[in-house]
């Protein structure tokens, strides 16, 4: 029972990470990112990596995770991982959160998102390592 409720409280603290990630998003687009015309944004930005499963103490590559990428005033972005757990997003400039999920898995790590700033032909790379809900 005690850990149910650690658990539960360390899933509190870690959506409220979350959310409060993005709420800085929202606060930084409105404040310093500004509408570009096509002519200023001539090169999108990369942002891509692996997604791994949790399982054993040598990770595998996650197979169909959806990684998404979303951004205020540039919509959202989606990619489905491959047999390598790699995916690539090709992003305009801006600030974006990034998240992967997959049917009955939640994340491993204690990052459930990733907050970035994508700069004009910037690659970034991240990471998620998720596990098997019926693991907890």
């Amino acid at each position: 029972m005690y850990q149910k409720q650690q658990r539960s409280k360390t899933m509190i603290k870690k959506s409220l990470m979350c959310f409060a990630a993005i709420f800085v998003l929202v606060s930084l687009s409105f404040s310093t990112v500004a509408l570009r015309s096509t002519e200023d944004i001539a090169e999108n930005a990369t942002i891509q990596g692996i997604v791994k499963e949790a399982v054993t103490c040598v990770p595998n590559p996650l197979i169909n995770a959806k990684v998404s990428a979303f951004s205020v005033f540039r919509g959202r972005y989606d990619d489905m991982t491959d047999e390598n757990g790699s995916f690539s997003l090709s992003v305009p400039p801006g600030i974006y959160v990034v998240i992967a999920r997959k049917d009955g898995y939640r994340q491993a790590s204690p990052i459930l998102c990733h907050v970035v700033v994508a700069r004009q032909g910037e690659v970034i790379d991240l990471s998620f390592m998720m596990k098997l809900r019926i693991l907890d």
